[in-house]
C-alpha cells in the first residue's frame, strides 16, 4: 500500500515539475519573442537609416517556377504527392494544397471523411480528358479547349465547383459563331451550367424561330420553353402554322411522356390568325385535337366567330401609319428645351410605324428615304402602296414638278415619282395629298399665272386631281383665295367626297365679312362636282369624317357642328363631343386619325415634354381607352388608315427577327432627291397690293360667292 502511494506521489510531482518547466520555457520564449521584436524595430530603424532601401526578387516569376514544379511533381508522380484521385479506373496523384484552391476538395479535407483519412479521392463523374484537363487548370490556370470538348469539361467543373474553369469555358463559347445548326445546343448548353452566354443564344433562337424549329435539336426543349415562346407576343413573326406543326412534331417525338401537354400548349396558341381553312381542314381533324375536349371547345370557339363575322378579314389587317414628324428622348428634350430655342421642332425623324387597330400593338415599316419634319403621306390600298411628300424641305414648288415618295408594302421598295403639276401655276404649295377610292388628289395653293388676259395672278387653293399613271394633275377645281394666314384643313367622306376647310382665307388676309372668312367646300370625285357649303361654318381643332358626316369641334368644348353629305346641311349641337383624355388633359401638338367611329389619338407634347402615350376616343359609347404606348416620342407625324395584308405587318414592335434583319436592310431604296438648293425665286412685276387684294373684289367669284364654270386649260 505504501509503495502505491509513493508511486501515486511521484507521478504528481513529475506532472507539476514538467508543468513547471514548460511555464518557464514559455516565459523565455516570449522574453525572446519581446528582445526579437525589439531588436527587430532596432534593425528596421538601421535599415531606414541606410541609403536606397529595396525589395528585390520578382513575386510573379517565383509563383510560375513553384507552379510548375508543382505540376511537374504531379506529372512525374512523385512521392511528394500527398492525395490519389482515382476516376474511371485510373488513378492520379496530386497535392493536397493544389486542390483544396477548389472548394469541392476543401470541403472533403475539412470534414475529415475517408478521402483525407485514406488520402484517395473517388470522382464519379467525367470523361478521363476532362478530369485531367480539370486538374491541369487547377494546377497552370489554363487549359486547351475546343467545340467538341467543351461539354464534357463543362461537366466536371460544374461537379468540382471550380468557377474560374466555368468562367473560361464561357469566355470560349462567347467567342464562338452562333448559328441555326448550333443554337440549341448552346441554349441547352448555357441552361443547364447557367452560363452567362444564355440570353445571348436564346435571343438568336428567337429571331430565328421558324428555321430553329425545323431542326432536330429543338425537339428536346422543354414544355415549359415552348409555352414561353407561345406566350412571348414578340414574336408575332412567326405564323401561327407553323407554331402548330412544330407543337404536333414535338409531342409525337415522346409521345408518351408529351401527350399530357399538348392541351396546354395547343390552348394557348391564337387560332384567330390562323387560316380558317387550314383550320378546318387540318387542325380540327387532328388526332391530338380530337381526343382532347378542351382543345375542340378552342377550335369551335374560333369557327363559330367566323361564321357570325366578328372577326376582321384574315389577309388584310388596319394599320394606322405614323410617318416621319419631330421626336427626341424625354431627358434630351427636357435638357434642352428652353423657351428661345424649341428644339423639338428641328429635330425630324424617318421611322415610319404602324399601329395594329385590332391587336392593340405597334409595328415598323421600312424608314423614309431621310428625315421629314412635315410629311404628307397618302396610301393606296389597292396596290398597299405609302405616298409620301415633304412639305417642310419642298415648300414650294417653282419648276412646277413635285417629288412624291412611293413604298411598295408588298415589294418593300422605295421609289420617286417625279409629277409634273399644271403649267398655268406657278409657286405652287402643296397642303394634302388624299387617297379617295385608289386615286391620288392634291389641295395646293398656286398663282394662276395665265387665267384671263389683262387680270393680275392670284393666290387660291385648288383641287388637283392626279392622272391614274402619277406623273400629272388631269383636273383642276379652284376653290377659294388664300394668304399667308390661310389655314386648310381636308377629310375624305365615305372614300368618295373630298371636304376642305379654308379658315383666314381671302387674298388680303383681312375679314371684311367675316362669315366668309372660313369657307368649306365639298366634291365629289365621281363626277367632280364641287359644292360650297360655308354658311354658320366656324374653324375648329378637329376635323373628321364618321360614316357621311363631318365633325367640326375642340378638345372639351360645349359644342360642335356637324354636316351632312346626304342632306348637304349643316347642324349644330351643345355637347363635348370629344373630351380631354385622362391621362394628359393638356396634351397638345398631338397626331389624330379616325377610324369607323373612333378617334385615335398619338404623341403630342405636355408642357415641355414629348410624349409617347396613345388614347382612343369611342364616339359611341364616349368614353376614352388607353392603348399601347408609341415606340418613340413624336409630333407632326403624317398619319394616315391603311389596309395592309397581315402577314406584312406580322413583326412586332420589339420583333426579335428584325433585331438580326432590321426592316432598313429588308428594303431598298432607288430614291431620287430634290434639289438642296433651288434656284432663287424670280422677281415677280406686280403690285403686291393688287396681289392680295379680297377674295369678294376678285372677278373669279359671282355675286353669290361660287365659282363659275371656267376652262382653266
Amino acid at each position: 500500500m505504501s509503495e502505491e502511494i509513493n508511486t501515486r506521489w511521484a507521478t504528481q510531482h513529475n506532472r507539476k515539475r514538467h508543468a513547471m518547466e514548460i511555464k518557464r520555457s514559455s516565459r523565455a520564449l516570449c522574453d525572446k519573442v519581446e528582445n526579437w521584436g525589439l531588436l527587430s524595430e532596432e534593425i528596421g530603424s538601421k535599415m531606414e537609416d541606410e541609403p536606397y532601401p529595396r525589395q528585390m526578387g520578382n513575386t510573379s516569376t517565383h509563383a510560375v517556377k513553384l507552379q510548375q514544379h508543382l505540376y511537374d511533381q504531379m506529372l512525374a508522380q512523385s512521392e511528394f504527392c500527398d492525395v490519389t484521385l482515382v476516376f474511371s479506373g485510373i488513378e492520379m496523384k496530386a497535392h493536397w494544397c493544389v486542390l483544396v484552391s477548389c472548394p469541392y476538395f476543401q470541403s472533403l479535407y475539412n470534414s475529415g471523411m475517408s478521402e483525407k483519412q485514406a488520402g484517395k479521392i473517388h470522382i464519379s463523374i467525367g470523361k478521363v480528358l476532362a478530369v485531367r484537363s480539370a486538374v491541369t487548370f487547377l494546377y497552370t490556370g489554363t487549359l486547351q479547349l475546343s467545340y467538341s470538348t467543351v461539354k464534357d469539361i463543362l461537366e466536371v467543373a460544374d461537379y468540382l465547383q471550380i468557377d474560374d474553369l466555368k468562367t473560361a469555358c464561357t469566355n470560349y463559347l462567347l467567342g464562338v459563331d452562333v448559328n441555326v445548326s448550333n443554337c440549341v445546343h448552346l441554349c441547352l448548353l448555357a441552361s443547364l451550367y447557367d452560363l452567362d452566354i444564355y440570353n445571348k443564344v436564346f435571343d438568336y433562337i428567337r429571331g430565328h424561330l421558324p428555321e430553329v424549329m425545323e431542326l432536330e435539336d429543338t425537339l428536346s426543349l422543354t414544355a415549359e420553353s415552348i409555352l414561353e415562346m407561345l406566350k412571348d407576343k414578340s414574336l408575332n413573326y412567326v405564323p401561327v402554322t407553323d407554331f402548330y406543326k412544330f407543337i404536333i412534331r414535338w409531342v409525337e417525338h415522346d409521345l408518351k411522356r408529351r401527350e399530357s401537354h399538348f392541351e396546354s400548349l395547343f390552348c394557348e396558341l391564337d387560332l384567330k390568325k390562323m387560316p380558317r381553312e387550314y383550320l378546318e381542314n387540318n387542325v380540327e381533324t387532328s388526332p391530338l385535337v380530337v381526343s382532347s375536349d378542351k382543345c375542340k371547345v378552342h377550335v369551335l370557339n374560333v369557327k363559330m366567330k367566323h361564321m357570325a363575322g366578328l372577326l376582321p378579314d384574315e389577309a388584310n389587317s388596319e394599320v394606322i401609319l405614323v410617318v416621319g414628324g419631330c421626336g427626341m428622348g424625354q431627358l434630351f428634350h427636357s435638357f434642352f428645351a428652353v423657351p428661345f430655342l424649341p428644339i423639338s421642332d428641328i429635330i425630324s425623324i424617318n421611322h415610319v410605324y404602324g399601329y395594329i387597330i385590332n391587336e392593340n400593338r405597334w409595328t415598323e415599316l421600312a424608314p423614309l428615304p431621310f428625315s421629314m419634319r412635315r410629311p404628307l403621306v397618302a396610301f393606296c390600298n389597292n396596290t398597299s402602296s405609302l405616298y409620301v411628300y415633304d412639305a417642310s424641305t419642298s415648300a414650294v414648288i417653282d419648276d412646277n414638278e413635285a417629288f412624291l415618295f412611293k413604298y411598295s408594302v408588298t415589294d418593300k421598295s422605295w421609289t420617286t415619282i417625279h409629277m409634273t403639276l399644271p403649267k398655268p401655276f406657278r409657286d405652287i404649295t402643296i397642303q394634302n395629298i388624299l387617297m379617295v377610292n385608289n386615286r391620288m388628289y392634291i389641295i395646293a395653293s398656286g398663282r394662276s399665272v395665265g387665267a384671263k388676259s389683262g387680270t393680275l395672278p392670284q393666290w387660291m387653293v385648288y383641287l388637283f386631281r392626279v392622272s391614274t399613271d402619277m406623273l400629272n394633275c388631269d383636273v383642276v377645281i379652284p376653290l377659294c383665295s388664300r394668304n399667308v394666314k390661310t389655314e386648310v384643313t381636308t377629310c375624305i367622306v365615305e372614300d368618295r367626297y373630298v371636304a376642305v376647310l379654308c379658315s383666314k382665307c381671302g387674298a388680303g388676309g383681312t375679314s371684311r365679312q367675316r362669315t366668309k372668312s372660313v369657307r368649306f367646300f365639298t366634291t365629289d370625285t365621281k363626277n367632280m362636282k364641287q359644292q360650297e357649303h360655308s354658311r354658320g361654318v366656324k374653324h375648329e381643332q378637329f376635323m373628321f369624317a364618321i360614316k357621311n358626316e363631318v365633325f367640326l369641334t375642340k378638345q372639351g368644348c360645349y359644342r360642335y357642328q356637324k354636316f351632312d353629305i346626304n342632306t348637304r346641311r349643316w347642324s349644330s349641337g351643345k355637347d363635348i363631343l370629344v373630351p380631354h383624355p385622362l391621362d394628359e388633359p393638356s396634351r397638345s401638338d398631338f397626331i389624330y386619325s379616325t377610324h369607323q367611329s373612333e378617334l385615335y389619338v398619338i404623341g403630342g407634347k405636355s408642357g415641355k415634354n414629348l410624349l409617347t402615350s396613345a388614347c382612343k376616343y369611342d364616339l359611341e359609347n364616349r368614353k376614352w381607352e388607353t392603348l399601347q404606348e408609341a415606340p418613340k416620342a413624336i409630333t407632326n407625324s403624317g398619319v394616315v388608315v391603311a389596309k395592309i395584308p397581315s402577314n406584312l405587318v406580322r413583326c412586332h414592335i420589339d420583333c426579335p427577327h428584325c433585331k438580326y434583319f432590321g426592316v432598313r436592310s429588308q428594303a431598298t431604296y432607288q430614291i431620287d432627291y430634290p434639289d438642296d438648293d433651288p434656284e432663287e425665286d424670280e422677281d415677280l412685276s406686280y403690285d403686291d397690293e393688287d396681289v392680295y387684294s379680297d377674295y369678294w373684289e376678285n372677278d373669279i367669284y359671282d355675286e353669290y360667292g361660287n365659282i363659275p364654270d371656267y376652262d382653266w386649260f
